[in-house]
């Protein structure tokens, strides 16, 4: 079958296959199979009746010119494979069905293609990193899911159908995943498959994780995208636009679970917070300051400390941010007067060479570098957290009050970073604040060129773009172009786990 640039050819035989064909200009080229194991790669546990095995006859059925459909007998069971080529944009369109008798215990059942153009890759990208071998990509990271592969212009991008995910009525079910080894081809796949998360950003699937579904058709979906002629920035906006238009347009065009409009949620959740207790009144010096406990009541990754954050995650400076805003209305004063105690608490981070702590211990009353569970010691500092709440310092600046202090202590943060700017650009992620204040902060190698250099690369935008300071452009400009060579075009970045 074929239509515009792609063409899907099946072969029969003792190794049926169906082949995914790009078309150029001048000639053809065959990107991806499913063959015969990627045809049938199911693992079932039948309790009543045997699965059958050995070599097995697939009817093939040629709807029209751009659709095909197979199907494979398996007794009580059988498999069906549903194939359309479909324009604007050119993909190919795949369902797989198995009919089940509810008798099974399910380990997996998904379509595993085989990437022809081979090894070395010259670009490649998964949903999820996967650093060991019982890795999976399951659907909880199904954000903007995408499995890309690319070799000499040849190029496939596998992209779940979202809109299908919920036919299949079992928690940590699907997942997609890519397997690349220098002695074999690579493959891509996508199903059910069990799983279990591990920590927060991995997901991990073991022999053992089987699971039962109803008797009847349990069902899948996936597009394809293909081409022979390829570049990597533009097939990564290809997948990117694609998945905007097609899905992200729904859920944008209606947040739910959100049931009321967004700007009564500070009407239900500041004065919540306000009676919880959470926000806690201190002194720091001469000054009165507050700011709201870390979650559970300070046990953030359940440690039970009471501590005060300004970290990229959870930052105090947001919340008064938006504390300021909404109290500007009648009767609200005191929403904005804890927003000011805690703009001063965070204005009394002590500054060493202009970089500052995140963290503030209330029960030994004294300032950390950051989560002690992200790094080995108290004073360590990650300039991504500094960066994003000289930000939220900023934006206070530019929306409500201009403030002569907080642009002051800003903009030594900002020499910090000019000053510690690494040749290629990048700005380090970690520095061990000194204990001798009069020494400086200490470079760490951990994610010292990595992608969180786009943290201080925004607070030096947004500097410039307030005060038009060009003192900071061409650090800005240096953070941009590191990010733009070295990090964008591999995708290097995933979370705060970056590369």
């Amino acid at each position: 079958m074929e239509a515009d640039n792609l063409r899907l050819d099946f072969l029969g035989g003792e190794e049926p296959a169906l082949i995914l064909i790009a078309k150029t200009d001048n000639e053809r080229k065959r990107v991806c199979t499913l063959n015969a194991r990627g045809l049938k790669d199911v693992k079932l546990f039948a309790t009543q009746f045997p699965f059958p095995s050995g070599n097995l006859a697939w009817e093939v059925s040629k709807k029209s010119e751009q659709s095909l459909t197979m199907h494979l007998n398996l007794g009580e069971r059988n498999f069906c494979l549903e194939f359309a080529i479909v324009s604007n944009p050119t993909r190919l369109q795949v369902k797989s069905s198995l009919t089940l008798l509810g008798d099974e215990l399910v380990e997996w059942f998904r379509d595993r293609w085989t990437f022809l153009a081979g090894m070395p890759l010259d670009f490649a990208f998964a949903s999820n990193l996967r650093p060991e071998a019982d890795l999976t990509i399951g659907d909880n990271v199904f954000r903007v899911p995408a499995t890309i592969l690319l070799k000499d212009g040849i190029w496939s991008a596998l992209i779940p159908n979202l809109e299908s995910l919920g036919e299949v009525k079992h928690p940590h079910t699907m997942s997609a995943d890519l397997n690349i080894k220098q002695d074999a081809m690579p493959t891509f796949d996508y199903g059910l498959m069990a799983y279990q998360p591990v920590s927060d950003t991995y997901y991990r699937h073991a022999e053992s994780m089987l699971f039962s579904l109803p008797p009847g058709r349990v069902s899948f979906s996936y597009e394809i995208f293909a081409g022979a002629d390829g570049n990597r920035s533009p097939i990564t906006r290809t997948v990117t636009s694609y998945h905007c238009q097609r899905f992200a347009s729904k859920y944008v065009g209606s947040p739910s679970p959100q049931t009321i409009p967004f700007s009564k949620y500070s009407k239900y959740s500041y004065p919540t917070l306000l009676k919880s207790g959470e926000l806690c009144e201190l002194r720091i010096g001469e000054k009165k300051v507050g700011g709201f406990k870390a979650l559970n009541d300070g046990g953030y990754f359940r440690r039970p400390e009471h501590v005060l954050l300004n970290q990229a995650w959870y930052n105090n400076m947001r919340s008064a941010y938006g504390l300021f805003h909404f109290g500007k209305k009648p009767r609200r004063k005191a929403w904005s007067d804890r927003a000011k105690m805690i703009r001063s608490w965070t204005l009394s981070a002590p500054q060493v060479h202009g970089l500052f702590p995140a963290m503030y211990d209330l029960k030994k009353k004294e300032w950390r570098g950051s989560i002690p569970r992200l790094n080995r010691g108290r004073n360590r500092t990650e300039c991504v957290n500094a960066a994003w709440t000289s930000v939220w310092l900023l934006w206070w600046s530019r929306d409500f009050v201009r403030d002569d202090v907080s642009l002051y202590y800003v903009r030594s943060f900002a020499d910090f970073l000019v000053s510690n700017q690494l040749p290629s650009g990048a700005i380090p992620s970690w520095f061990d604040l000194p204990a001798n204040k009069g020494e400086f902060p200490r470079v760490v190698e951990t994610l010292k060129e990595s992608a969180e250099t786009a943290g201080s690369a925004i607070f030096l935008g947004e500097l410039v773009a307030l005060t038009g300071d060009r003192r900071y452009f061409t650090s800005l400009t240096g953070a941009a172009d590191f990010l733009m060579e070295q990090v964008m075009p591999e995708m290097k970045y995933w979370d705060f786990e970056t590369l």
